[in-house]
């Protein structure tokens, strides 16, 4: 997990991801990548999640494909 502060005066914010080949025909995937606006880490989930924290979990979209929420 890596967490980053931006400063408050900030106008903009990158955030590059590399797959270090050396070789432009590779591909690469990120999965599980989460990207949240807050103060504190949240968990990782999706809509495929049981147990965990939540009652619940689900997909607001097609799943796998889509966002998710968890129900308290």
């Amino acid at each position: 997990m890596v967490t980053a502060a931006i400063p408050a005066d900030a106008t903009q914010a990158f955030i590059r991801l590399y797959n270090g080949s050396q070789s432009p025909s590779d591909v690469v995937w990120w999965d599980s990548l989460i990207m949240e606006e807050g103060t504190t880490d949240g968990s990782y989930f999706d809509g495929s999640t049981t147990g965990g924290a939540y009652s619940s979990y689900a997909w607001t979209g097609t799943p796998n494909a889509s966002t998710s929420i968890a129900y308290p």
